[in-house]
């Protein structure tokens, strides 16, 4: 499935919630575009060109990814089950590890599980955004990608207290 390949130019073991992975770093020689020059041959594109070819991609919360073209992403009900139950497990097993002595095996072995818990959720939503992100450019003729730039911060901030006009303060919901 994989075309042939040169030898690494690092290769990187890691352990993650007892498992082991080994990750190859190949260099392909091509050279990566600076911003510049992405930018100058999206200029020189005939505007009919980029409409036609740019799918905008909306973040949100009760769906995951919505795109222009209308295709919805979320999780499947079934992952979203799983996912519930891991996180009932995360937070039993997380009880039960603050109940035991530390340094003992006991403990450690419920840390294990709690990280099992936390790897699951983790592959789930990976899966998920390789999933989504190979529906998108699977797409026909699509060849850009645009995205919001949120500013999260300034959306979620706490709300400043106000006065009215007799300097009482008002209800702004800042609990």
């Amino acid at each position: 499935a994989h075309p042939p390949h040169k030898i690494p130019a690092s290769i990187t073991p890691t352990v993650d919630a007892g498992r082991w992975y080994v990750s190859f770093n190949i260099d392909d020689g091509l050279p990566m575009p600076t911003p510049q020059e992405i930018a100058a041959e999206l200029a020189s594109w005939p505007e009919e060109e980029l409409r036609s070819s740019a799918v905008g991609i909306d973040r949100g919360v009760t769906v995951p990814v919505f795109a222009s073209t209308g295709m919805c992403a979320g999780l499947s009900e079934v992952q979203q089950q799983r996912l519930r139950k891991k996180e009932r497990a995360r937070k039993r097993w997380q009880r039960r590890m603050a109940r035991r002595a530390k340094g003992s095996s006991g403990r450690r072995k419920a840390a294990h599980r709690v990280a099992r818990c936390h790897q699951y959720a983790r592959n789930v939503r990976l899966d998920f955004a390789h999933q989504t992100s190979y529906r998108l450019l699977e797409s026909a003729g699509v060849r850009l990608l645009v995205f919001e730039a949120l500013r999260v911060k300034a959306m979620s901030a706490r709300p400043k207290a106000k006065q009215n006009e007799t300097g009482q303060w008002l209800k702004n919901q800042a609990r």
